[in-house]
């Protein structure tokens, strides 16, 4: 149950992260504009950006004191915060530190593409909703139906309690509703 709750945890740390993830690159973009080196930038990250995504720029910053390779700090950072934007990021990073290039339009780009993402997936969040809720509501009315029955009608639900096929029956109905609701929100998910 620990590893549960901390898995859910982490999952919902990570998504937080993710969606500061682009004022970040803001920041960055700002303070490599003004001058700044990539160092002198993450560190001006690791001081503005909220929790939880400034704890990942904080460790950049204090494994670069310590000489930590570029590759290594990219994908501790990666790790840190998750997502499939970071290692897109991760790996133009890598590609401009080792050919050279405008990381200020790397920023713009990788901001761009982020922001078309958030926006899809939102979209896609309101497209697939009617399925979530109608799921919902199919679980719910079996429920609704006994429930009622057993206000109306005790004598008809009473062997659902008392004898051994009605508990039985009883079990495989739950289980049944319950990996029907499973199967419904499953099919309204889309991955974006």
């Amino acid at each position: 149950m620990m590893s549960w709750y901390a898995r859910w945890r982490q999952r919902c740390r990570q998504q937080r992260a993710q969606a500061q993830l682009p004022m970040a690159l803001h920041l960055l973009g700002s303070a490599l504009q003004a001058g700044d080196t990539l160092s002198q930038a993450m560190a001006v990250v690791a001081l503005e950006a909220p929790w939880p995504l400034r704890e990942g720029f904080q460790d950049w910053v204090r494994e670069e004191a310590l000489g930590v390779p570029l590759a290594s700090r990219l994908e501790r950072l990666a790790e840190r915060i998750g997502g499939r934007d970071l290692l897109l990021i991760r790996f133009t990073l890598l590609l401009l530190h080792d050919a050279g290039g405008n990381l200020v339009a790397a920023c713009d780009r990788w901001i761009a593409a982020i922001d078309a993402r958030v926006r899809l997936r939102d979209k896609v969040h309101l497209a697939t909703i009617q399925g979530r809720i109608s799921g919902g509501l199919i679980a719910m009315i079996p429920l609704g139906l006994l429930g009622a029955m057993a206000l109306w009608m005790p004598a008809f639900v009473q062997p659902l309690v008392t004898t051994w096929p009605g508990r039985v029956a009883g079990i495989g109905g739950v289980l049944l509703n319950a990996c029907g609701l499973w199967w419904m929100l499953r099919w309204s998910r889309v991955d974006v």
